[in-house]
Order: structure tokens, then C-alpha cells, then sequence
């Protein structure tokens, strides 16, 4: 269009925007917006089968509103992540989940204990597994984080809680940690599309490997992250830490936190004991590594005096709604 300003003809020209959206860019998750430009780099990375997409059916509650305080939504990826690294893709959620309702924030008791969950593999144990126990089927976990939503709790991550203990922050009223141990590929392809639903953080303690051979894909891992899950400690090689010489100390617990840290730029506060095994000589070492604690598989609440051995709720495979409520409700 053509106007006159002071005497002078001023043509304006009046472009399209050549940088147009994808409706699929527009839908993404908040935490993964400036991140989608790298998924290109990850088309090998394994695709889920048919069967792991399957929708499990579960009975789910209406919500009533969702969650508006920002200590009760998922904690966004530190911006040391570096964009340029390559993030995997999230599968789809098996289900839908319900989501948690407004309860009323805590400032105290700062010494609250806060369950734990303590879980291991996401799957169907295979025949002949050695720990069955520790698997537990995508059914009965879809069934367990429903229970959790419809009954008040919100997920939140160690280092909340730690600044909760600390006078930092609040919690919400009825707040539940979600810890893996290990890291399995379940953890990313059946768990954090679930937890993404109602804006739950996970806590991975992870295995950390070396650097060809991590434990679990560095995109996957970059992944979570971008999801705001917490990525803790669980040594190099998953090594029953009492029995270690001083130097072997040092690497599983103290370099196995700094590799984890400089490939992901993670603060890595927490450490979790391999088997729950631990003496005064590894909690020493935990505490020189620079960790602000760590975790063990004592049952019950995790409590601030307990900080170097907290204490968690174990998940095993089989229980039923009513079992893991009663498992819940022993715990507080």
C-alpha cells in the first residue's frame, strides 16, 4: 500500500513471514519447543513395536482443574543443555491419565517425609527372569499413576524436596517422587509419555557406562531431561560400593557424577546405592563427590536427617490397585 508522509511518497511493502509453523511445531511440548530442529539426527534411533503402542484401557476421573502453581508443574530443562545436541523423539502415551487436581501448597512441616517409589523395569518380566519382582507390567503402572492422580499426589523431583527440606520452596500437599533405577528403554517409551500427560517429573538413576557405550541412548537420555525429569547417579558400572578401594570410590561415585554432568550439563545432586548397599566409607564419598545426598532401598519415607541413605517405597510386579494403595497409605 502507498501513503504520504511530510510530502515525501513512502512505498511499504508488507511481506509474508517466510517461516511458517508446521500445526505439529505448534502442538509440542513447551520444554521440547526449541529442540525439535535436532530430531532429524535421531531417524535411526529404535521405534517402538506395535505392541508397546497398544492402549491399555483404565478407568480414569474427571479432572476438576489442573494443576496452576509452578511447584507443581514439571521443573524445566536447565539451559545448559546444549540445543545443538540430538533429542529423540517421545513415543506416544499408552493411556490417558487424569489429571491431578489443585490441592493446597505446603511451606511446612520442613521435616515432612515424602515417599519414594522405587522402581526398576516397566515390562512384562520375560521367562526365566532372575528378579521378576522388579518388573512391572505397562498395565499395572498405568493403573498405579491413576491411582496417584485421582488421590491427590503430584510428582515432583529429589532436589525439589531437598529445597522444600531446606526452607526453599513449598511442596504440594501431597507430594510422591517417581524414581527409576538403571535405565531401561521402558523408562523412555511406556514412562515419560505418561508422566508428560499430567506434567510429572521422573527421577533416573542412571547407570552411566562410558562414553561409547552409555547405558541408555544420550538422546533418550536428553530426552527425559527435555521433559524436565531429574538424571541422578547409580555409579559407572552398578558395582556394590562397600567393598570398593578408595580410588575405585572415587570413579564409581565421584566420575560417574562428573560424566554425567559434562554430557548433559545436569547438576546431578543425588547419588543411589546399588543394591541399597552402603557403609561409612561410601556415604564419605558420596558426600565428596559433591552430591547434596542419595538414596537406598530401606522402606518408608525419605526424611531430611536421613539424607545420605533415604529411604523408599519398593514397586514389585503383581500388586494390584488395592495392594498399592494399602502400600501407599503404610508408607505415610
Amino acid at each position: 500500500m502507498e501513503f504520504k508522509h511530510r510530502g515525501r511518497m513512502v512505498l511499504v511493502i508488507v511481506a509474508a513471514c517466510s517461516l511458517l509453523l508446521a500445526p505439529t511445531a505448534c502442538q509440542t511440548h513447551p520444554a521440547t519447543q526449541s529442540r525439535t530442529h535436532s530430531r532429524a539426527h535421531v531417524a535411526s534411533l529404535h521405534t517402538p513395536s506395535a505392541a508397546t503402542s497398544t492402549v491399555v484401557t483404565a478407568t480414569i476421573a474427571t479432572p476438576s482443574s489442573a494443576p496452576t502453581s509452578s511447584a507443581e508443574t514439571t521443573p524445566g530443562a536447565p539451559s545448559s543443555l546444549p540445543s545443538a545436541e540430538p533429542v529423540a523423539p517421545l513415543p506416544n502415551p499408552i493411556a490417558t491419565l487424569p489429571q491431578p487436581t489443585v490441592g493446597r501448597m505446603l511451606a511446612r512441616p520442613r521435616d515432612l517425609g515424602v515417599p519414594i517409589l522405587m522402581y526398576h523395569v516397566i515390562a512384562k518380566a520375560p521367562p526365566g527372569a532372575s528378579n521378576p519382582d522388579l518388573y512391572v507390567t505397562p498395565e499395572e503402572f498405568v493403573q498405579q499413576m491413576t491411582y496417584l492422580s485421582k488421590h491427590g499426589y503430584h510428582a515432583v523431583t529429589l532436589k525439589q524436596v531437598y529445597s522444600y527440606w531446606h526452607g526453599k520452596t513449598t511442596l504440594p500437599s501431597k507430594p510422591v517422587v517417581l524414581s527409576f533405577d538403571d535405565g531401561d528403554m521402558p523408562d523412555f517409551r511406556i514412562v515419560a509419555p505418561l508422566l508428560k500427560e499430567v506434567r510429572w517429573p521422573g527421577v533416573l538413576n542412571l547407570i552411566v557406562g562410558s562414553d561409547k557405550h552409555p547405558r541408555m541412548k544420550k538422546e533418550v537420555v536428553r530426552a527425559l531431561i527435555a521433559e524436565g525429569w531429574e538424571i541422578d547417579s547409580h555409579t559407572i558400572s552398578h558395582v556394590e560400593v562397600p567393598s570398593l578401594s578408595d580410588s575405585q570410590l572415587r570413579f564409581q561415585i565421584g566420575e560417574s557424577r562428573h560424566r554425567l554432568q559434562k554430557w548433559y550439563g545436569v547438576p546431578v545432586d543425588f547419588f543411589c546405592y546399588p543394591y541399597g548397599r552402603f557403609n561409612a566409607r561410601s556415604i564419605a564419598a558420596v558426600k565428596a563427590a559433591g552430591y547434596l545426598g542419595a538414596t537406598s532401598t530401606r522402606g518408608g519415607l525419605a526424611k531430611p536427617r536421613e539424607i545420605w541413605k533415604m529411604r523408599r517405597v519398593r514397586v514389585s510386579g503383581g500388586l494390584s490397585p488395592t495392594s498399592f494403595a494399602k502400600l501407599i497409605g503404610d508408607a505415610h
